[in-house]
Order: structure tokens, then C-alpha cells, then sequence
């Protein structure tokens, strides 16, 4: 035999003494005392996070609404006063 077949066989010998692996007793009782502990609730997120993510869509909301109703009005008023052709390009914002 060549060294490779050789390395192969011995490979293949050490899977022949492993043995299965044993479960402690009470593992069974151990997983089922904490679910009781536990009360059926399930807290994925704090609620403490959930108020965060709340105010920062407030926030960016607000701050949405308030850049379109200022500068919409402005760049309606801008265009009007400066070029003729970008003003007839964009007619469709004073129309509605």
C-alpha cells in the first residue's frame, strides 16, 4: 500500500470506535421547568426599543411632511421668476 491508501484506511478505522453521545437524565425536565418559568411570554424585542423605533418614524415622517409643503411652495416661486422653459417643463406642479 501507498501512503495515501494508507492515510485513507487509517481515516476510515478511526470512525469504527466512536460511540454515541449521552443524554443527562433530567435534560427533559431541566427544558421544561424553563418554559414554565417563562410564563408563555415571548419577548423577541424590548418594548423599550420599540418605543425608539416609534419616535424616529415620527420624526422622519414630520420632517417629510414639512420639507414637502415648504419647498415645494419655494421652488414653484423660483421657477416662475427665473427661466421660461423650465417653467413650462414643470407647469404640472402649479397646476394641481
Amino acid at each position: 500500500m501507498n501512503t495515501k491508501e494508507k492515510q485513507i484506511q487509517e481515516t476510515l478505522e478511526s470512525i469504527d470506535s466512536i460511540s454515541r453521545a449521552e443524554v443527562p437524565f433530567d435534560l427533559g425536565n431541566k427544558i421544561l421547568q424553563r418554559v414554565q418559568k417563562q410564563n408563555g411570554k415571548i419577548s423577541l424585542i424590548k418594548t423599550k426599543m420599540i418605543w425608539r423605533a416609534a419616535a424616529c418614524v415620527v420624526v422622519l415622517v414630520g420632517m417629510n411632511i414639512f420639507s414637502l409643503v415648504h419647498f415645494s411652495k419655494s421652488k414653484v416661486e423660483s421657477l416662475e421668476n427665473s427661466n421660461p422653459i423650465a417653467t413650462e417643463y414643470f407647469s404640472y406642479i402649479t397646476n394641481s
